[in-house]
């Protein structure tokens, strides 16, 4: 007998695929041919990172007329993609990860390889290969003197202190995730047992073993997940911090993507949605302090199963140290009127210990310190992405610290296009070019930028294109990347 859910299934699938043609046919722009009719790029940026959001970037330069030339420490592209574990796969639904109009998905939601091979699609189809340098770390991004810019008006930017090599702009694309973060306990070496990064869990063998893993953000989740799936006997989580998890489910993550991330009944209704329904028969490990609106939520629905299950506990607290048979740590365990907590010292018995620390965030020290004045620092920048010293210094997705959102073309395209359009028409600088003035305004308004949501950055977006009536007729080519070109001849 023929059950529905395959039959689900195969509609679901031809569906998102339907999904993918139209968005594709709608949104991608060819690359350009090697024998190009073009009179000449419309200017060079450099682009500081090969991971997602610098090839995506790249390839939006490049089809809107710019030259560009990646440079990247490691050697290889896909940035954090390429750190971790066969098993690491999105959290969220693919739909929701379309980096670039030609992506196209096979998985609702891959893992590693299949996103770092949409990567290199994207790298190879763009001819991107000949314009990235690999091994090539950014020591210094200066700004040359104003006397020797070609434009008044228009900054141009030395790397390495190249000379002969000028840049109109600069994207810093180093994303949020460098090098796993490596937090060794005391007394590591009187451990009797096996110690590993959560990047590192390929190959482990964890069947019936006891696994204390050290972190409560998504590396520490995913980790539990890979843990419980190869069939390790119990599984402890320690966690020093509250973080949602919400369920993996499109709908869901899109409509509260879509909220502003001020408070308001609407995401009190979420956390209702989220406290009854996902974290039914797991209420133990039900945020006491925090809400949706405070942090990144994790996104993420077998950990709450394993947890309902007895599969996976959840300990608040902070691992002090190793000991022989496991870790020691300082425990925080509801008090008498479970309203407040107190800390006690326990031990947690292991086999395996996974730290979980996540990523340390990558240096942006090779920026030069004036062009981020005292209030106007990372988050705190114009549409959280704009230098307010200079519009022509981007760091798309390395400003972000905490919010709500999807990783589509929107969210990286669309910073490109917008910024395309500050070069492609200098004749009009004063009405298309925000102003030093206005974006720290911009800035001052917005106030703390430390969290933000998707709708909070489109409806910024459109503001700014309506405050200024010459700026409307880019508004079109900002939010579609359609045609650069014809746009700056209107």
């Amino acid at each position: 007998m023929i059950t529905i859910y395959p039959m689900l299934a195969t509609l679901l699938d031809v569906f998102w695929y339907g999904v993918q043609y139209v968005l594709r046919l709608l949104f991608k722009q060819n690359a350009p041919t090697r024998i190009s009719t073009r009179p000449g790029p419309l200017g060079r940026i450099a682009i500081i990172g090969a991971g997602v959001t610098g090839i995506s970037s790249a390839a939006h330069c490049i089809t809107n007329g710019f030259e560009v030339v990646i440079f990247e420490a490691r050697p290889s592209i896909g940035g954090v993609w390429s750190q971790v574990t066969a098993s690491s796969g999105l959290q969220i639904h693919s739909m929701l990860y379309r980096f670039h109009p030609s992506v196209w998905w096979r998985s609702a939601y891959p893992q590693r390889d299949e996103i770092l091979s949409e990567i290199r699609k994207v790298w190879a189809e763009y001819d991107l290969e000949r314009r990235t340098r690999f091994n090539t770390p950014v020591l210094s991004v200066t700004r040359m003197h104003p006397e020797l810019t070609a434009t008044p008006g228009s900054t141009r930017w030395l790397v390495n202190g190249v000379q002969d090599e000028i840049f109109d702009a600069v994207i810093v694309a180093v994303g949020t995730c460098g090098s796993p973060r490596r937090e060794i306990l005391p007394h590591a070496d009187q451990f009797a047992g096996t110690v590993v990064h959560s990047s590192e869990l390929d190959g482990e063998t964890l069947r019936g073993k006891n696994v204390v893993v050290v972190g409560g953000g998504s590396s520490g989740i995913e980790a539990v997940e890979t843990a419980v799936s190869h069939g390790a006997q119990d599984v402890h989580i320690v966690s020093r911090e509250d973080r949602w998890i919400i369920p993996r489910n499109i709908v869901f993550d899109t409509l509260i993507s879509l909220q502003r991330s001020t408070r308001g009944p609407i995401s009190y209704l979420f956390e209702l949605v989220v406290a009854i329904g996902h974290y039914r028969g797991a209420k133990d490990v039900l945020p006491l302090k925090r809400t949706i609106f405070d942090s990144t939520p994790v996104i993420n629905n077998t950990f709450i199963k394993s947890v309902r299950h007895g599969r996976a506990r959840l300990v608040r607290g902070k691992a002090a140290a190793f000991t022989e048979r496991g870790v020691l740590l300082d425990a925080e365990v509801p008090d008498v009127d479970e309203e407040h907590s107190v800390s006690c010292r326990q031990e947690i018995a292991a086999d395996a210990v996974v730290t979980a620390a996540g990523y340390s965030r990558p240096s942006l020290q090779f920026l030069q310190a004036d062009l981020f004045p005292k209030k106007y620092t990372c988050p705190n920048l114009f549409l959280q992405t704009f230098c307010t010293e200079d519009w022509s210094l981007l760091l798309t997705n390395a400003s972000y610290v905490d919010g709500i959102g999807t990783v589509g073309h929107f969210h990286i395209g669309i910073c490109k296009p917008y910024s395309a359009s500050r070069f492609v028409n200098p004749s009009s600088l004063t009405s298309i070019r925000p102003t030093r003035g206005e974006m720290k305004a911009w800035v001052n308004h917005a106030g703390g930028l430390d969290f933000i949501t998707y709708m909070d950055m489109m409806s910024w977006l459109v503001r700014f294109h309506l405050t200024e009536t010459r700026r409307l007729r880019w508004i079109l080519f900002t939010f579609t990347g359609w045609s650069c070109s014809r746009v700056s001849t209107m």
